[in-house]
């Protein structure tokens, strides 16, 4: 409950603190434990960190601290948050954003797309659906992966959506 609020009023001056990554691992974290009331606040702190600092910020915080994650839990929070972020921009908007923000979004949802659990993978299809409305999407998406094998092996899968 205290992120959620120190993220509210403190926005983003608080992404300049060195420990903010520490932060969101911890919170992360959070969103993996067994009481759901500590996963409900962490969640909460997460969303509202993810709504008042710095989209690139976010995504670097989330992708570094929650991908390789062997929790269920964190990389179902990952997902989601990563579905939030680019809802409340949309996809034009999250692409005008510089390519150091935007390719770590693609491959880790290519990555999340593929993912052993179903509650992931539904995210990420969630967070390619919005993504898929940008015009130059397939272009952008081949670029950042820069692996023609993986993208074959999710082209049925992205042209589903």
């Amino acid at each position: 409950q205290t992120f959620t609020k120190l993220f509210s009023i403190f926005g983003r001056s608080i992404e300049k603190e060195r420990n903010f990554d520490e932060i969101i691992h911890t919170l992360l974290g959070k969103t993996g434990d067994t009481n759901r009331f500590l996963r409900s606040d962490a969640e909460d702190a997460l969303d509202m960190m993810v709504e008042n600092v710095s989209i690139h910020k976010a995504v670097t915080s989330l992708i570094n601290n929650g991908m390789s994650s062997k929790i269920v839990m964190i990389r179902i929070g990952v997902a989601r948050l990563l579905v939030h972020i680019v809802t409340l921009l949309s996809a034009d908007t999250f692409f005008s954003s510089s390519a150091d923000t935007f390719n770590p979004v693609l491959i880790a949802g290519s990555e999340l797309i593929e993912d052993g659990s179903l509650e992931v993978r539904t995210h990420a299809k969630s967070l390619f659906r919005v993504l898929l409305l940008h015009e130059h999407f397939e272009e952008i998406w081949k670029s950042a992966l820069d692996n023609d094998a993986k993208v074959n092996s999710l082209q049925k899968t992205i042209n589903s959506l």
